[in-house]
Parts: C-alpha cells; sequence; structure tokens
C-alpha cells in the first residue's frame, strides 16, 4: 500500500472517516499493516454498552489492552458498572492517558464506587481533559481532592450535575482554589449541605482560615460554568464564602454561566450577591444585566416596539464608567402572537455591537425573521444558551451565503433549519402526494445533500453544544383535524419537510466532534435517522442520553402514523440511549 507517501492533509481525512471495526480489520491484514494500524484501534476506547464493557474486562480483552497501553489516549465510558476503570488502573504505568470521560448509567439504588477512578487518576498526571457525570449521592470530596492534586495539566474540567452530589461549602472552596492553574473551561455542578449547623462551621472556619494551602490562580480560565440551586438562598454569605476569592484569581474570564436560566422571581447566583457580580464586572469589564419579561406585563398591540425599546436601551453605568451590556434576555410571549420583527432586529444588533450576551430565551420564536436568527448566532461570541419553546427557522436558500458562528462556547441551541431541496419527501404533513416538480421537492439528491453538508459544518464547529433540538412540539393552534379508518386524528401543519436528513448519507458524521452532545430532538421532522445513525451516535456522542422524535409520525395520535427512520428495526436496535 502506498498510504505512507499520501499528504498529511488527505491521510488526516481517511483517518476521520475510519471508526473502530475499520481498524480492527485493516490491523488483520498483515504484520505490516498491524503495525500501520493497531496505534489507531488503540488510541480511543469507547466503551458505551455493558457488552463491550464486559468484553474489555475479560481475560482476552485486558491482554490486548496491556499489549497497548501505550497506543491508548482516550477513554470514553458509559455503563453501568464501568468494569474498564478497574482494568486500566490495574495496567502498568505505560497508561498516558489525554482524554478521559465517565458517564455512569445506573439504577436509583445503586451506590457508584468511584474508588478504581480515584486510583487512575492517581497515575494520569498528564491528563487535560477530564468529564465525570451522573455521580449519585455518594460523598464526591476524595474525587475532587485528587482531581486537585493530582491532574496539574488539566485544560478542560465538567463534574457531575445530573444527581448534583452533596458537597461541603469549604471543600468546594477548597477544590476550586487549588485545581489546575491549565484550566481553560470549568464547570461544576454540585449541591451544598443545607445542614444548618455544617454550613455555620464551614463559613466561620473559612472566615477564619485565611487563604487555601496550594491555592493557585487561574490566569487561563475563559469559561466558568457554576451549578445554581436553592441552597443558594439560605444563607447570604455561602457564595461568596466560596466564590469570591477563586474569581479574583481568574483574570481573563470571557464566561460566567450557571446552570438554570433565568425564570422570573428565581435569580441565577450571578445577580443574587453584589461581591460577586462586582467581580464579574470587574473581571469582564462590562456592566452585566439580565431580564425576565412575560407578555402579561404589557399591552399585546405594544409589545414588540416596547420590547425593542428596552432591550435596545443599553448606556453607560454612571459610577463605574461601565458600558452596560445584555448577559441574559427572556421573554414569554403569550398567545395570540405578535410580530416579533422590532424585538428581534434589536437582540440582532445588541449581539453585533457588543460583547456579553449569553443566554437568549424566546418563547415563541417562530416568528423569528431568518436573518435576525443568523446575525445573532454569528456574532454572538459569548452566546451559550439560543432556546425556544417552538423553534425559529433558518431559511437556508444559498448554502453558499451562510454565515460563519462565532459563538464558540454555545451549549444550547434551538433552531428549525428550512428551505432545503428534500426531492426524497414525497408526501405532505397530511401524508397526500406533493405534485411533481414542486419547489423544494424537485432536484437531485446530490444538490439536497450539498445544502445539508455546509450546514452540518457549521454545526460541527460549536464544540461545547450538549443541547440540540432541531424539531418542535406541536401546538394546537397549528393542529389540523382529519379522518382515517374512521377515526380522528390531528396533523401538525408546522411539519417540516424541507430539513435536515440526519443520515450519514446526508453528512451526519461531520458532527462527529460533538462529544459533549447529551440531549438531541428530531421531533415533527422528515428525518432519516435507522439503526445505522442510533449505533453511530451511541459510538461518536459518548455523553448522548436521550434522542427524542426518532419513531414519532405526522399524526399527533398514538400509536404514530409510521416510524420514521431507514429502518424500522429503530425500536429492536439496541443502543444504550434512550429514545423514542
Amino acid at each position: 500500500m502506498l498510504l505512507a507517501a499520501l499528504p498529511v492533509e488527505l491521510w488526516d481525512q481517511i483517518i476521520l472517516n475510519l471508526d473502530e471495526s475499520d481498524f480492527a480489520n485493516l490491523a488483520h491484514l498483515n504484520k505490516e499493516e498491524n503495525g500501520r494500524w493497531t496505534p489507531y484501534l488503540y488510541h480511543t476506547l469507547s466503551i458505551t454498552d455493558e457488552k463491550r464493557d464486559k468484553a474489555l474486562a475479560s481475560d482476552h480483552g485486558q491482554a490486548g489492552l496491556k499489549r497497548n497501553t501505550q497506543h491508548i489516549k482516550t477513554v470514553y465510558v458509559r455503563s453501568q458498572k464501568a468494569l474498564i476503570l478497574d482494568v486500566l488502573e490495574s495496567l502498568d504505568t505505560r497508561l498516558d492517558l489525554n482524554t478521559l470521560f465517565v458517564r455512569w448509567q445506573y439504577y436509583k439504588d445503586r451506590i457508584i464506587n468511584l474508588n478504581p477512578l480515584i486510583r487512575l487518576l492517581e497515575h494520569s498526571r498528564n491528563l487535560c481533559h477530564l468529564t465525570v457525570a451522573n455521580v449519585n449521592q455518594e460523598p464526591v470530596e476524595s474525587l475532587l481532592m485528587t482531581i486537585a492534586r493530582c491532574l496539574p495539566r488539566l485544560q478542560s474540567l465538567n463534574l457531575f450535575k445530573d444527581n448534583e452530589p452533596v458537597v461541603r461549602p469549604i471543600i468546594i472552596r477548597e477544590f476550586l482554589e487549588t485545581c489546575s492553574s491549565e484550566l481553560e473551561t470549568l464547570t461544576l455542578g454540585v449541591s451544598c449541605s443545607s445542614n444548618a449547623n455544617t454550613i455555620k462551621e464551614d463559613l466561620a472556619a473559612m472566615a477564619l482560615a485565611g487563604p487555601v494551602k496550594g491555592s493557585r490562580t487561574h490566569p487561563k480560565l475563559k469559561c466558568f460554568h457554576f451549578a445554581e440551586d436553592d441552597w443558594m438562598d439560605t444563607s447570604n454569605s455561602i457564595l461568596p464564602a466560596i466564590l469570591t476569592t477563586f474569581l479574583e484569581g481568574c483574570p481573563n474570564l470571557e464566561i460566567v454561566d450557571y446552570w438554570m436560566f433565568w425564570q422570573g422571581n428565581r435569580t441565577p447566583w450571578i445577580f443574587k450577591h453584589e461581591a460577586i457580580i462586582d467581580i464579574v464586572r470587574r473581571t469582564l469589564g462590562v456592566h452585566v444585566l439580565a431580564r425576565f419579561l412575560n407578555s402579561e406585563e404589557i399591552n399585546n398591540i405594544q409589545l414588540d416596539r416596547v420590547l425593542a425599546k428596552a432591550i435596545s436601551k443599553l448606556g453607560v453605568q454612571g459610577n463605574t464608567g461601565m458600558q452596560e451590556i445584555w448577559q441574559s434576555i427572556d421573554l414569554e410571549v403569550c398567545p395570540p402572537w405578535p410580530s416579533m420583527l422590532e424585538t428581534s432586529r434589536a437582540i440582532a444588533e445588541v449581539a453585533a455591537s457588543a460583547r456579553g450576551l449569553q443566554k437568549v430565551y424566546i418563547e415563541y420564536a417562530h416568528t423569528m425573521p431568518s436573518q435576525d436568527i443568523e446575525a445573532i448566532l454569528h456574532h454572538g461570541r459569548d452566546l451559550r444558551i439560543f432556546r425556544s419553546r417552538y423553534c425559529p427557522i433558518l431559511t437556508v436558500t444559498d448554502p453558499s451565503l451562510l454565515l460563519p458562528w462565532r459563538c464558540r462556547w454555545l451549549r444550547c441551541l434551538h433552531i428549525q433549519f428550512g428551505g432545503i431541496p428534500r426531492p426524497d419527501v414525497k408526501t405532505d404533513f397530511r401524508g397526500e402526494q406533493i405534485p411533481a416538480g414542486t419547489p423544494l421537492h424537485s432536484g437531485t439528491m446530490e444538490e439536497s445533500r450539498r445544502v445539508q453538508r455546509k450546514i452540518y459544518g457549521v454545526l460541527a464547529g460549536l464544540n461545547c453544544l450538549e443541547e440540540l433540538r432541531l424539531g418542535h412540539d406541536s401546538h394546537a393552534l397549528w393542529l389540523e383535524m382529519g379522518v382515517v379508518d374512521g377515526k380522528q386524528v390531528y396533523y401538525d401543519n408546522k411539519w417540516q419537510s424541507n430539513c435536515l436528513e440526519m443520515s450519514l448519507e446526508s453528512g451526519l458524521g461531520i458532527l462527529s466532534r460533538l462529544k459533549g452532545m447529551q440531549y438531541l430532538q428530531v421531533q415533527n421532522m422528515e428525518h432519516r435517522i435507522g439503526v445505522k445513525e442510533l449505533w453511530w451516535m451511541q459510538r461518536n456522542w459518548p455523553n448522548l442520553y436521550h434522542v427524542l422524535g426518532v419513531t414519532n409520525g405526522r399524526k399527533t395520535n398514538i400509536p404514530p402514523g409510521r416510524i420514521y427512520g431507514s429502518d424500522p428495526r429503530v425500536l429492536e436496535c439496541g443502543v444504550s440511549m434512550l429514545f423514542q
């Protein structure tokens, strides 16, 4: 074979399009090819089901791992028992991990044993990227302190949240102040101990102790994402005591994020404490604002203009001289929905003219013009959440004009892509035949997939993406009644037919770099997700735990009209994530 003579760029593209089974087959060709392909075969271990976990923990699996320990750099684990952690921990010191992702799947009454993970981390000083998710209520102090003590080269760290393990305030502070100074992104989702005596003791100890022993500054930290929960209301002193020194040691922060969205009287932690917000303002160099607006407060006829004026009215804070910026905008608009032309344009202008806009939630964003949606995503470099109950539609009439999205920190995106030619779709939302020659249902599949590949390419740049919602929920105002076999059914007239196929043939594989993907919604879409797509998602998106809309049909009654996907076997394909 002449593969060694290929240009590096072409070689890299070949590697990106091969999976584990391809590497295994190539490694078995002969001795020379075994030496070429074995490092790729063992470079990334993806354990996303119990069968795979048990296979690698078997005598045969362990023998292979021991022979190739030096090649193992990345490990993704999503299983109930995570047997692979015991195996890796028992390997000799040649194991040199760069990336480790662990998400337990377990029954509620099963306690997770963290000791194998702790022992593995103690010998992984070169680890650069670590995610540990879905840990239950077992104490995690030892794990946190091991991470802080033994992993000096960590660049990205994402811990917990799903079940919010309980941690004492003083431990949270010590962990934050002593973890790696190389960190660029840090996500921490825990619950603080709610015991009044514990809180009182820890507050007193933190006040007397002074600087934490071994504390570090974090000059490289760009994004800090901290969970908020009701415990933060128990004392006005807890959060400042935990975070003040840590935040003061992060001079180059660009994003200070909270878990929950702005919801009426549920104020996010960043805005609850003057000491905290003062540090955030000084670090970011701007005066951050957030506002929750409910349309019941405003005359609906004037709503669009009132909202646009409120959003556009930013100035300079007098006593500090800092520019005001919107950090969060949350609009809940009740039917009848007004035109959102002025409001969406104001949000787009804010995104284009100033940094700092992190969260946008518009309940009924389907009325937003396509050009404003694109402008927000193109200019909103600090955007973390772009959510809606009824998603806005970005119409892609010419893929060559699709602007690059600069929102590199985006973790939640709700959007519909329209205007995609789909000659394979022959029936409309009622199941009736689409006339031949109908625009967007003519042409060739290659033309359609050229457009889709361009869109996948834009989405693939969102490396922090965790939630992608491409479909929508049915609304009563959009339903049309019909009768099938003497039974009354309802059809959703917003059914998407000119949408992404989400098939491997259409370019889904371009999204393989979105390793943080947790939730995918494709409801009420004419997608083509089948068995091979679900298995591809399980292999390439190790954090994915829920795919919604795989099997729904056009009729909103149950059972659905037909299974949507390239293969009806999706219902029995055996993947470990939830889907429906």
